[in-house]
């Protein structure tokens, strides 16, 4: 399968898990369905047998990938469209389960932005997640989860400049953000300092 047809199936698994309405894309397949409804219940259930489920799927997803962009390059918006370009960002943002792999389709994450094929939010999340897969410390703020109700935010490296590092990839403040957080899962933001543990991801 080339790399343009298997991301227009992926398209319809990205926007079902994004929650854009999918008036305009073909009918969602068994496939992408079960992908969008297997990480809703992670959301609401992490401790669910989703967990394997998913992290099966998102191998298989993730080793198609690598192949195509290994051997067609990585995809750009006038072959498969943005939808399908973000549809191949959100699979490496979700292949936990290989953060080498992630980190290094950093890259060409980060040159399809400057190109205009991704927005700035993708380069700051692959970015933050490779760095908490090391142990380290976030430096755009993205990266969070909820703990005993509350959305905690993983810590992040200089949270003096944070703000300028998200204005450089156009993004908004953090205050912002955190606001946007607490109105989505109708929950507390904490963003107090703590280790950033590989628990995170």
């Amino acid at each position: 399968m080339k790399l343009t047809m298997w991301l227009r199936w992926m398209v319809t698994f990205a926007t079902l898990q994004a929650g854009v309405a999918t008036a305009e894309l073909p009918p969602a397949s068994p496939g992408a369905a079960r992908d969008a409804a297997l990480r809703q219940e992670l959301i609401t259930a992490p401790d669910s047998a989703a967990v394997e489920d998913l992290r099966a799927l998102d191998r298989r997803h993730t080793s198609r990938l690598r192949e195509m962009v290994l051997a067609q390059g990585w995809p750009d918006t006038a072959k498969v469209g943005l939808d399908g370009v973000v549809a191949a960002f959100m699979l490496v943002q979700h292949a936990d389960q290989d953060p080498a792999f992630q980190e290094e389709l950093l890259p060409h994450v980060a040159a399809a932005h400057r190109h205009g094929g991704l927005p700035g939010e993708c380069v700051a999340m692959l970015t933050d997640r490779s760095l908490i897969a090391k142990g380290e410390r976030q430096i755009h703020g993205t990266q969070s989860r909820i703990v005993n109700g509350v959305v905690k935010i993983a810590a992040v490296e200089d949270p003096d400049n944070l703000d300028q590092r998200r204005a450089l990839l156009g993004m908004i403040p953090i205050a912002e953000y955190e606001a946007m957080l607490a109105s989505m899962y109708h929950a507390r933001v904490d963003s107090t300092d703590a280790p950033p543990a590989p628990t995170w991801r």
